[in-house]
């Protein structure tokens, strides 16, 4: 819908320019189409979509200034800020962005149901309510409709020939609006679960409700339109002149580069597109029929994980655990054990496949605990196993302690997210490879004495190498 919107306000405003078009200054034209060839490069080096979509976004901007330099550009600057809106942020911010939006919508929602006297408790990204959970990721889902309704508001600004300023003020208003709108459903569908039994968090009820508020979000984007457009911006803003149609009065246009330097261009960048047409093979061949978060398991059909009875003084528990659910596990698949010595009880997991690195540390954090510390326990030196520990607390009183690791179907112990990997590795292709994943976790009201953590850091490093053995006696070979 955004590239519809920005063809059609493209076609609206270049039909107003008068004819004929200069083309703009020879350097930035050069400059705007060989940094889109080299982001067009890079992109199909390490094979990122999003270097690719920037790629075409400079390029049909040096295009456009080829064309008909600042008049054309400027003429056409509403088309090139929409398509913005569909290029995602760089490093996942725009997840990081879900993910806070979500946290306040659940933590105003919880103080709303004090206020209406329902009884629950807040964990995360889950609403308890007596005898049931709400799971508030799907609750939340609303919160996607902030991309869509960003791009609405900017088109219809557009269309309606608003200010700069005016679309700077509504775009927090139209973001608050959605939050408040989330707050509402949370809230709402949580005092009709709990005083009545009626499920308006799932189903076509949920579907319902979502197109409702998007229906009253659109409403507001046009009230907010009329609310902005005071006259001191309205003189500002008065619409272009209309002048010929588009193929009246064509006349010769100056030149400032030679035609053929057009075909020279053109050929380079088809020249990019070929080169990559292998390596986007090879990547589609390495991911086929993984999942967004799943891999593929290189180990054999029918592997079994088994623990011990006893490790480092722990007796493994023949029952599950109250704690056995605390443990985030999002692989494929999983398997836990229980441990206990003295008064304290640890979960072993281990989850997998995934599909290159899972920061485990996302899953704990969307579940209402606060990383309080991160230490490495094991250093990555040469052949040496990399581990982490993080230290936690989660309201009201509870504490948390996790030890993990995390290899890939290499026998290579990772640490970083692919953002964080070497140019090397995504060449590869090897952090796009499937990973196993170990953790131990502890929880308690209490936090641990120092001989505590050293019991289960003992712990850790015994399952971890009973694990990881099997692991390395049951992988497929190459």
């Amino acid at each position: 819908m955004a590239l519809a919107g920005a063809v059609f306000l493209g076609w609206q405003r270049a039909k107003e320019l008068d004819r004929p078009l200069e083309p703009g200054h020879p350097f930035l034209i050069i400059l705007l189409l060989a940094f889109s060839l080299s982001l067009l490069c890079a992109g199909a080096l390490i094979w990122s979509p999003w270097l690719a979509m920037a790629a075409a976004w400079m390029g049909f901007a040096g295009v456009l200034w080829w064309m008909g330099g600042w008049r054309l550009t400027s003429a056409l600057l509403p088309t090139l800020v929409l398509l913005l809106t569909i290029i995602p942020p760089p490093l996942s911010l725009d997840e990081r962005m879900t993910m806070q939006l979500r946290t306040i919508a659940v933590t105003w929602s919880s103080r709303m149901l004090d206020h209406l006297g329902v009884i629950h408790c807040l964990s995360g990204n889950l609403i308890e309510l007596p005898q049931q959970k709400l799971m508030v990721e799907e609750a939340c889902s609303g919160i996607n409709s902030v991309l869509f309704t960003t791009a609405i508001c900017i088109f219809y600004f557009f269309w309606k020939r608003r200010g700069l300023l005016c679309i700077l003020a509504s775009l927090p208003l139209v973001l608050g609006s959605v939050l408040l709108g989330n707050v509402f459903r949370i809230t709402f569908g949580a005092w009709l679960r709990f005083n009545g039994g009626i499920d308006l968090l799932s189903g076509w009820p949920h579907e319902a409700l979502g197109m409702a508020l998007l229906v009253f979000y659109l409403g507001l984007i046009i009230s907010l339109e009329h609310f902005l457009y005071w006259p001191p911006l309205a003189a500002s803003n008065s619409a272009l002149k209309v002048s010929r149609p588009l193929a009246a009065n064509i006349s010769r246009i100056p030149r400032r580069i030679a035609p053929y330097w057009g075909w020279v261009a053109a050929g380079l960048f088809l020249a990019a597109g070929l080169g990559a047409l292998p390596r986007g093979w090879a990547f589609h061949q390495y991911t086929q029929g993984q999942q967004q978060v799943g891999g593929k398991s290189a180990l054999l059909a029918g592997t079994k994980f088994v623990m011990p009875e006893q490790l480092d003084g722990w007796q493994r528990l023949s029952k599950d655990t109250p704690l056995m659910h605390k443990v985030e596990t999002l692989g494929i698949s999983s398997q836990s054990w229980s441990y206990r010595k003295k008064n304290l009880v640890a979960t072993v997991a281990l989850d997998y496949p995934f599909k290159g690195y899972h920061d485990v540390m996302v899953c704990y954090t969307a579940a209402g605990w606060t990383i309080k510390q991160r230490d490495d326990i094991a250093a990555p030196a040469a052949g040496e196993p990399t581990a982490v520990k993080l230290v936690m607390e989660k309201q009201p009183v509870s504490f948390g302690y996790l030890w993990y690791s995390t290899i890939n179907e290499k026998g290579r112990w990772i640490d970083a997210p692919q953002t964080q990997r070497s140019m090397i590795d995504r060449w590869t292709m090897e952090s796009d490879l499937s990973s196993y994943r170990v953790q131990v976790f502890v929880a308690g009201n209490v936090p641990l004495t120092d001989a505590e953590r050293g019991a289960v850091n003992r712990l850790f490093e015994e399952a971890r190498t009973s694990l990881i053995r099997q692991f390395m006696e049951q992988i497929q070979p190459k």
